[in-house]
């Protein structure tokens, strides 16, 4: 009887490991489809905007740690959203803003004394009946937030093989092989890190790169 047991256990055991092995492994583009959540750490890619209009006063804009939460949804029919919310684009817009304040106060004063001038930039915003911090504000105000939200956000297609994401923004253009990411899984398919981008976005891809996506339950 213990024989008998012992041979219809291994049997089991057998062909659950048959099973098992026979069960395919989910293709990348398979690992992709869902919701996934980013924050997308950005403040290189503002140095370097103003480092191209002015280089001395990127050196008085220190914009560490300037994140903004975003949401990559991947279909199976092969197109993708990017979403983020008004809320997270308000809240990095404010962490523009403090620092614009604070570097561009020191700028603007190190020039009025590199000049001669002996007048701060509050005294002259004072003579003109506003304060530099109202100044500021005025100029990242709703219309450049929600600026910001329309280029971040948007729609396109997708695939994924071979460890290369290949993206089109126009629905109706046909995908670019030459246009991609480069990315790895986690071992436990949780978190996908984009590692670098080739093609027409790859300068933008390397100020923005790497960015670890993370799967939604």
């Amino acid at each position: 009887m213990k024989k008998i047991c012992a041979a219809s256990l291994a049997v089991v055991l057998i062909f659950s490991l048959v099973l098992c092995g026979c069960q395919a492994e989910k293709s990348d583009s398979e690992k992709f489809i869902g919701k996934w959540d980013a924050d997308v750490d950005f403040g290189k890619l503002i140095t370097s905007v103003v480092a191209e209009q002015d280089a001395d006063m990127a050196e008085y804009l220190d914009f560490k740690e300037l994140k903004l939460a975003v949401t990559f949804t991947f279909e199976e029919d092969g197109t993708y959203t990017l979403e983020t919310d008004e809320d997270a684009a308000s809240s990095a817009m404010d962490g523009i803003k403090d620092t614009m304040k604070d570097g561009l106060r020191k700028y603007l004063n190190d020039l009025l004394a590199e000049s001669g001038d002996d007048k701060t930039v509050d005294e002259y915003m004072a003579e003109n009946g506003t304060t530099f911090e109202a100044f500021v504000d005025e100029i990242f105000g709703e219309e450049m937030l929600d600026d910001m939200v329309e280029d971040i956000t948007g729609e396109g297609k997708w695939k994924a093989e071979n460890g290369k994401l290949y993206t089109e923004a126009d629905k109706d253009k046909a995908l670019d092989d030459s246009q991609y990411d480069t990315y790895e899984f986690s071992s436990d398919g949780k978190t996908v890190t984009l590692l670098e981008g080739f093609g027409e976005d790859a300068e933008l891809a390397e100020l923005l790169y790497p960015l670890v996506l993370v799967k939604q339950d």
